[in-house]
């Protein structure tokens, strides 16, 4: 099983038209869970910005590409440089995850959820430190956290991704380190990190919340 985030960034004015035809994709997604080719989608918003999340299940073409479930938006988005040339969408990186899959039996949900998602932004000068304590924190506390949640990294912009409830308990795994560094003061710490929203200098609320467009299970 695969965990896919994209991020694609819609032309001024063309807000309202890319979120209507993401919309316009949760049949085409629901084809792809009959067929067992993925297990959940989503699709969230901030201002310009869409974030597309979506899990694929082991087999042929698995990973999915975000094409085959969200169309041409040819002429509503801006392009993003990538090794075929120009893109929609965009891959970002995973830089935290609070657990992972063990099989598929395993991280299927006994029922649907709400699924959040947030973003943030890093002080460019402070990327590696970030992802560091990140990897660090997972791999010495695999299962410590929400089962589900991630934290995804595009250039300094990162996208969180969460659902409620945060679902059973995941199955037992060991990590990649046996160190126990991760620091005591861990929101503290990772305040220092965020870059300041032109709203609010002080960082009061350096986490903001992302519209969902869709959610198909």
């Amino acid at each position: 099983m695969h965990r896919s985030v994209y991020r694609l960034k819609a032309r001024p004015g063309s807000e309202a038209r890319v979120a209507a035809a993401l919309g316009e994709a949760a049949s085409r997604m629901g084809d792809a869970i009959g067929q067992r080719r993925l297990l959940t989608a989503s699709v969230f918003r901030y201002g310009r910005d869409f974030f597309a999340y979506y899990e694929s299940l082991d087999g042929p073409g698995c990973p999915m590409a975000p094409a085959q479930l969200f169309g041409d938006l040819t002429g509503l988005v801006e392009t993003w440089p990538g090794e075929a040339g120009p893109q929609a969408w965009t891959p970002m990186v995973d830089i935290y995850h609070a657990s992972r899959p063990v099989s598929p039996e395993d991280w299927a949900r006994p029922r649907p959820v709400a699924v959040l998602g947030q973003v943030n932004r890093l002080r460019p000068e402070m990327v590696s430190s970030y992802v560091f304590y990140h990897f660090q924190y997972q791999e010495e506390k695999p299962g410590d956290w929400a089962k589900y949640a991630a934290i995804y990294l595009h250039g300094n912009l990162m996208f969180f991704y969460q659902e409620q409830p945060d679902g059973p308990v995941a199955v037992p795994y060991r990590g990649s380190l046996d160190t126990h560094n991760t620091p005591a003061d861990w929101q503290g710490l990772m305040a220092q990190h965020f870059l300041p929203w032109e709203d609010d200098p002080n960082l009061e609320r350096p986490w903001r919340d992302a519209e969902t467009v869709l959610s198909v299970w």
